[in-house]
């Protein structure tokens, strides 16, 4: 009798113990950071004003990529600071994301500017990707 009470004990105390192991809703940062990559606008490029500006990008991540942000802000060289020219969010829900658009010509005046992509996997882990490019 005495064994079977032990046995029941210990299997209950495995189970219990091991609940965390069971579940799917794991949102626990695994050091796995998405991986971003800008094919364009290239670093340290320069554009015409006149031209349309390409935005061609990618997001890699195994956990998939639950959120993607996209910003470029104009670099202030004085007082004034940076101003935010584009600034969007999508939701994609998959392991590969690609980004490609265009934005009109005349978007961007002459001057600095940075792109920041940011990505978010399904476990909370995130990716940045930083890119200088200048508009004449």
């Amino acid at each position: 009798m005495k064994f079977r009470d032990i046995t029941v004990s210990f299997a209950l105390l495995t189970m219990f113990g091991c609940q965390n192991i069971f579940e799917d809703n794991d949102v626990t940062l695994d050091g796995s950071v998405p991986h971003n990559t800008v094919e364009a606008p290239g670093a340290n490029n320069v554009y015409n004003a006149g031209d349309a500006l390409k935005l061609q990008t990618s997001f890699v991540d195994k956990d998939a990529v639950s959120e993607v942000d996209v910003k470029i802000v104009a670099l202030g060289g004085d007082f004034r600071g940076n101003t935010s020219v584009i600034d969007f969010k999508r939701f994609p829900n998959v392991n590969q994301y690609k980004l490609d658009t265009t934005f009109a010509a005349k978007t961007f005046a002459p001057g600095n500017y940075m792109l920041t992509i940011r990505s978010v996997d399904s476990r909370n882990n995130e990716g940045i990707k930083e890119v200088k490019f200048s508009v004449n």
